[in-house]
């Protein structure tokens, strides 16, 4: 079942997208919840900290859209069943 949600025509496509809204909202909670201080953004983009919050936004996104590609493919092999 793994190969057959990974390789499904839109699934890197959605999974990528869904990652990166992920990684913009993660950095923005982060920014918010430091009072959006500019030392945030200089320590962020100096530190390499900004690609932290793309890698974990992707994570967040592949297996978010796994799930909802299991569940479409699993009800699709439940309705050809019936």
């Amino acid at each position: 079942m793994f190969k057959r949600v990974i390789t499904f025509p839109g699934f890197w496509k959605s999974a990528l997208i869904l990652g990166v809204v992920y990684a913009i909202l993660l950095f923005l909670l982060q920014w918010l919840l430091s009072r959006f201080s500019f030392e945030f953004l200089q320590q962020a983009f100096g530190s390499g900290k900004a690609l932290v919050f793309l890698i974990a936004g992707l994570i967040a996104g592949i297996t978010s859209t796994y799930a909802k590609f299991w569940k479409y493919l699993k009800e699709q092999d439940l309705k050809d069943e019936v």
